[in-house]
């Protein structure tokens, strides 16, 4: 049975055996385990790795000045914490778990050889990204212009 990745992916690709293994390398590596509320990663810090959710729910949020938290993206078994990982010094938002969770920590090295190798992979990325860009489109309508309950019917 394919991981959640893999199962991710290959819902915007066609992925060959070999691409299958490659995720599952990737999903097998060391995993870390996060208990509700504790942050895998503060806005602020170097980013040192990818997140690959195995299980349980976090989220992306910013912490606004009053001290209240914005959730502004969940992460679910089978997501990425943050591809631009290869850009960033810094990042500008908190990862959070908020159920019991688990990730394995993919390092940029690791990512870059698979995306390098494996075309199929990379266009399936291409495509959880632009799918994504969609998801934070929806976000900023949720927040800007429906009321309660249609934010809680939406999500």
């Amino acid at each position: 049975m394919p991981n959640a990745l893999t199962r991710r992916l290959g819902a915007f690709t066609a992925l060959t055996d070999p691409d299958r293994q490659e995720l599952a390398d990737l999903t097998n590596r060391a995993t870390r385990k996060f208990r509700p509320r504790q942050d895998l990663i503060r806005e602020g810090e170097a980013p040192r790795a990818i997140f690959l959710n195995i299980e349980g729910w976090a989220c992306h949020y910013r912490t606004l000045d009053n001290g209240h938290r914005q959730i502004v993206d969940f992460v679910l078994p089978g997501d990425l914490s943050d591809l631009n990982i290869f850009i960033l010094d810094r990042v500008d938002h908190s990862l959070g778990a908020i159920t019991n969770v688990t990730v394995a920590e993919i390092g940029r090295d690791d990512l870059a050889q698979v995306v390098a190798n494996n075309p199929n992979i990379t266009t399936a990325l291409w495509w959880q990204a632009l799918v994504s860009k969609s998801i934070h489109r929806e976000w900023i309508i949720n927040v800007a212009a429906r009321d309660a309950q249609a934010r809680l019917s939406h999500l």
